[in-house]
């Protein structure tokens, strides 16, 4: 398991997390930041960060990156901007996932389809994932590169969170 923290709370740090049950060989973690300047008044702002691990799967090396996206666009340019720098980088089979707060027919994430594969295209539910209770929207993701083949994608019923989970069985 990694952890990135984000940004300094009350009893803690937030951030991203993974857990994988293949080694974790190497860790980096990406700032998402926005500047004073950029900030329209009265938004409510946080830092993020784009967490990349490498990982030995079997003697195949993956990359996973994890993400939580900011509600503000401009945290959402400036995420989805990082990732795509991020992805031109990766050579590896690599996975990108995490709660992204905007939904498919948003830009940012048509951009990020244009380059990685959405899992959800295997599937020919919805996959609503927010809120738990009571789904009403898509902005869960998991996208892969080329490298993967996804062979199954649901939205489990289960209420452990804000959000449902959403799983995806993928081939390398």
């Amino acid at each position: 398991m990694v952890f990135a923290p984000a940004i300094a709370i009350d009893r803690g740090t937030y951030g991203n997390a993974l857990i994988s049950r293949f080694p974790i060989r190497s860790v980096r973690t990406i700032p998402i930041q926005t500047t004073q300047k950029e900030r329209l008044p009265g938004g409510r702002y946080e830092d993020r960060v784009l967490l990349i691990a490498e990982i030995d799967t079997d003697g195949t090396p993956l990359t996973a990156m994890v993400c939580h996206f900011g509600l503000n666009g401009i945290e959402a340019d400036k995420a989805t901007e990082t990732v795509l720098n991020e992805v031109k980088k990766i050579t590896s089979p690599l996975l990108f996932m995490g709660d992204l707060n905007l939904t498919p027919d948003d830009r940012r994430i048509q951009t990020l389809a244009a380059t990685l594969n959405d899992t959800a295209q295997r599937s020919d539910e919805s996959l609503l994932s927010f809120p738990a209770d009571n789904p009403e929207r898509k902005i869960d993701y998991i996208f892969t590169n080329d490298c993967f083949k996804t062979l199954r994608v649901e939205v489990p019923n289960v209420g452990n969170s804000d959000h449902r989970p959403i799983r995806a069985e993928i081939e390398l």
